[in-house]
């Protein structure tokens, strides 16, 4: 009976053993439990500062704000993303996605920015929404979904605008500019239109063109000029100046006629003003186009010059000559080498400079090296 008493015993206490053992399991797994929703509870709570947004076809971007509330303490995370509705991505707004983010004790609300896009046709109003999802040591709240009204800004006769902003006639020739109408075609509709005036414009300075209800084919406005004898390079502008009520003059609204004299040989210059380039490209390229004239041979020397980027040690001294023959109006691209030189600078800049055959300087163009050596 001893053993058996004994053997009970040591049963009864590994019962007991693995008893407290198991309530102690459970409570450990409690614990954890609690502590990651204290985690988020303390994390505070995000949502949006609104359902709802509206925003005009051409209001160019939306602002949808969120905030946290409740608890500022430890850092916390939310993703966000764009869905369609029947405003369409790529079409009516660029689509978006990200991750917000707030530091410990951090409660300004964030801001996420959609761009909207003007297809300048009318279409009627459109929506798409924003939503907050994956939250990390923080709480959703409601609202988690904003939807993004995008107001139709097309008038109901329709919006007017030139075919380009930009035309080349040869003197002493004509040309026809069309004029589109865009969006709505409600209602008649009367457009003027202004030539500047210029001793070499053959056209009327002033006109108009008419519309009916319905129609929405394109309409033109007739340039001509005349020969002067002179050679010299000459332009002219075309605008649209006025429509009627429920119409809008869209963009462009204004073109310039460049006007080619055959015996002009043209002007150069770079075709942009400023360059970037990061210190580990190794080269920026650098492009000078021949413009509004291709009579003769004509060149152009260009050299660098040190500004905060050093000449041998941020980039290559470089300098050379163009030179375009009769009728070439093709660009040409020269290429100057970067050096890195492992320090940290932030932006450093130099410029090239562009001088004409008789020594006239003709343009400048500003390369910025921006480092690599930044943390």
């Amino acid at each position: 009976m001893a053993k058996t008493k004994t053997l009970l015993k040591v049963v009864g206490t590994a019962l007991i053993v693995a008893l407290v053992a198991t309530v102690t399991t459970v409570s450990l797994l409690g614990s954890s439990q609690e502590s990651e929703a204290l985690v988020a509870e303390n994390g505070g709570v995000l949502q949006f500062t609104s359902a709802g947004y509206t925003v005009s076809e051409d209001g160019v971007s939306v602002d949808i704000l969120v905030e946290r509330v409740e608890s500022s303490e430890g850092a916390v995370s939310v993703y966000y993303y764009t869905k369609d509705g029947d405003a369409i991505a790529g079409e009516d707004y660029v689509a978006s996605e990200g991750v917000l983010n707030w530091v410990d004790g951090d409660k300004k609300a964030k801001i996420i920015t959609v761009e909207i896009l003007d297809n300048q046709v009318k279409e009627g109003d459109k929506h798409f929404t924003v939503a907050l999802d994956k939250p990390v040591n923080a709480k959703l709240g409601s609202p988690i979904v904003a939807k993004i009204a995008i107001l139709e800004n097309e008038p109901a006769a329709g919006t007017f605008v030139l075919g380009a902003e930009s035309f080349e006639l040869n003197e002493g020739e004509k040309m026809k500019i069309a004029v589109k109408r865009l969006g709505g075609s409600e209602g008649d509709v009367v457009v003027k239109y202004k030539i500047q005036k210029n001793k070499d414009v053959a056209s009327p300075f002033k006109g108009e063109l008419f519309w009916k209800k319905g129609d929405s084919t394109d309409k033109f406005i007739e340039v001509a000029t005349e020969e002067d004898g002179l050679v010299k390079y000459r332009s002219l502008t075309v605008e649209l100046k006025k429509v009627a009520k429920g119409a809008a003059i869209g963009d462009p609204g204004m073109a310039t006629v460049h006007i080619i004299d055959p015996k002009f040989g043209g002007f150069l210059d770079f075709s942009e003003p400023a360059y970037s380039v990061n210190e580990e490209g190794e080269a920026v390229f650098v492009t000078v186009d021949r413009l509004f004239g291709t009579a003769g041979t004509v060149s152009a020397s260009y050299v660098t010059t040190s500004g905060t980027a050093l000449e041998g040690k941020d980039f290559e001294l470089t300098k050379g000559k163009l030179e375009w023959l009769r009728g070439d109006n093709t660009s040409k691209t020269f290429k100057v080498n970067i050096l890195d030189d492992n320090e940290v600078e932030l932006l450093e800049t130099f410029s090239i400079s562009l001088t004409g055959s008789d020594g006239e300087i003709l343009g400048y163009a500003e390369v910025n090296i921006v480092d690599n050596d930044v943390k």
